[in-house]
C-alpha cells in the first residue's frame, strides 16, 4: 500500500483506532453495573425439585406478600399442567421458604380451562 492511500482526505495521516477501540471498552466494562449471585443459607439449605424434564428452575424469583413472610416461585416452561389438549404448557411453582419439613412445592393454577 502506498503512502497516499494511508492518508485521510486531507492529506494527513488518521489516527490509529486500536487505543480509542481500547479505551471504549475500558469505559463500557467499568462503568456497567455487575452481575451479582447470593445464596440465601448456606449452612442450612433448601433444595427444591419440580416435574423431570419441565426445566423446573428455569426462572426463580421472590414472593413477599408480608413483612418478615417470603416464598420462591419457581418457573417450569415444559411442564405440563390440567390444561386439556395443551402439552407442555408451562407451568408456575409456588415454594414456602425456608421449607420446613417435607414440605413440597405446589403448581399455581392460572388457565384451567384453556380458554
Amino acid at each position: 500500500m502506498s503512502a497516499r492511500a494511508r492518508r485521510g482526505p486531507r492529506g494527513n495521516r488518521a489516527p490509529p483506532l486500536a487505543p480509542l477501540c481500547c479505551f471504549s471498552a475500558a469505559l463500557v466494562v467499568l462503568w456497567s453495573p455487575a452481575s451479582q449471585a447470593f445464596n440465601l443459607d448456606v449452612d442450612q439449605f433448601t433444595v427444591y425439585g419440580g416435574p423431570e424434564g419441565s426445566y423446573f428452575g428455569y426462572a426463580v424469583d421472590f414472593h413477599v406478600p408480608a413483612a418478615r413472610t417470603a416464598s420462591v416461585l419457581v418457573g417450569a416452561p415444559k411442564a405440563n399442567t390440567s390444561q386439556p389438549d395443551i402439552v407442555e404448557g408451562g407451568a408456575v411453582y409456588y415454594c414456602p421458604w425456608p421449607a420446613e419439613g417435607s414440605v413440597q412445592c405446589r403448581q399455581i393454577p392460572f388457565d384451567t380451562t384453556s380458554k
